[in-house]
């Protein structure tokens, strides 16, 4: 809520940034990220009621379900890899958004950093 008690809700189309320049450390992400995604993953959410105690083997089967495509939890309806970004610095990866379609409108469907 606002200052004045008012709740505030924003929608934002897709097409309103396609053309928005990216910074050279942010690039999209890509299949051969999988696994430094895992491990980034659960540094992130280690200690976090988010953990669940997955292995990095388990976290790169998740997310290479959920970038094929397929339907899961973590996808919602639709994974949308032109819209989902990962922050690499000097060849480590440093965080990452992933987005997705959920009843029709794009959803951030994960996010961490280190």
């Amino acid at each position: 809520m606002g200052d004045d008690g008012v709740k505030n809700r924003y929608r934002f189309r897709l097409e309103d940034f396609v053309d928005v320049p990216c910074p050279t450390d942010i690039r999209r992400l890509e299949s051969t990220d999988i696994h430094a995604l895992a491990k980034l993953m659960i540094e992130a959410y280690r200690g976090t009621p988010d953990y669940e105690g997955e292995t990095v083997e388990e976290t790169v089967a998740l997310l290479g379900q959920a970038l094929s495509g397929d339907p899961n939890p973590l996808t919602g309806e639709g994974y949308l890899p032109d819209c989902s970004y990962v922050l690499e610095r000097d060849g480590v990866v440093l965080g990452a958004c992933i987005l997705t379609l959920w009843k029709d409108a794009p959803l951030i469907s994960t996010i961490f950093t280190h």
